[in-house]
């Protein structure tokens, strides 16, 4: 595959115990890599062990990291970024895919911005059983502010970034089991970071309701115990990270149909910021 971009790319796919969809993980990402690029998986303590589908077809190597021991998307991750060699790293979740063209456009943004603190998202596409339910094409941030009331522009699938980001942001919050792009990227956001959006709809997603109550609300504990040690945030950005995470609470106590809690926290969250709205601007264009 020909580019016009030198960086290459490291690919770090997390994986626990999902063998059969890896397989189609690792050949959406490998159809858009070269010989410069890369491709990490990580066996997050899987039992039994992930094996690598035969991939001589691709130009780019795909190499199997091991956890003994289950570390969780964010150590898992982190474990792949420690062993990943090249300047540009992107995650793919192991139960999701890639479409064409999506790394290209990407690359070739990132690529407009030399030297800069920036994170490239993209479109994806939710599905369930197998049928397309939902499209998100994201905005780009406007300030740093945006990072504070939201984490629209996630999934980790859809992200492309340069390795130095974490080098000066620091590695994903290791421990947290939810909520963990959104904690990062308040670090990125506060070291002057920015998110960019290539237009094409780069991923598909399978649509989960897995985040349960008691995950999501020791991480949100965590984020706002860590807010406090990071200097200069302002007063509206507190209050707009406590409305979003009452929004994932919500979230989580409807998938355990709890729809008492459920209300009280979609409440709560409209009174810490009032809006017309749930989300607290509006993240999406185009898509439905």
């Amino acid at each position: 595959m020909a580019l016009d971009i030198v960086d290459g790319v490291s690919v770090i796919i997390p994986v626990f115990g999902r063998q059969a969809s890896l397989s189609l993980a690792i050949l959406s990402a490998a159809a858009q890599l070269c010989a410069d690029d890369e491709i990490l998986v990580v066996d997050d303590g899987s039992s039994p062990p992930i094996a690598l589908p035969a991939m001589s077809s691709f130009a780019a190597p795909v190499r199997l990291l091991r956890s003994e021991i289950n570390l969780g998307a964010a150590g898992a991750r982190n474990l792949g970024l420690a062993h990943a060699q090249k300047p540009l790293v992107a995650f793919l979740d192991s139960d999701d895919v890639w479409l064409e063209g999506k790394l290209t456009a990407q690359r070739r943004l990132l690529a407009e911005h030399p030297g800069e603190l920036v994170a490239v998202a993209c479109g994806w596409q939710e599905t369930e059983a197998g049928r397309v339910v939902r499209r998100r094409l994201p905005v780009p941030s406007r300030s740093r502010s945006d990072f504070f009331a939201g984490c629209w522009f996630c999934p980790g699938t859809t992200l492309l970034t340069r390795r130095s980001a974490f080098e000066l942001c620091g590695p994903l919050p290791e421990g947290l089991r939810r909520l963990e792009d959104l904690e990062w990227f308040l670090r990125f956001a506060l070291a002057g970071g920015r998110l960019l959006v290539a237009d094409v709809m780069g991923a598909s997603i399978a649509r989960g309701g897995n985040a349960r109550p008691a995950a999501v609300e020791e991480a949100a504990e965590r984020i706002m115990q860590g807010l406090a040690a990071m200097p200069g945030v302002m007063e509206r950005e507190r209050s707009d990270l406590l409305a979003y995470l009452d929004l994932e609470r919500a979230a989580a106590y409807g998938n355990v149909g709890d729809f008492v809690a459920r209300a009280r926290f979609l409440a709560l969250s409209l009174l810490r910021r009032p809006r017309l709205r749930i989300p607290l601007q509006n993240w999406w264009c185009g898509g439905t």
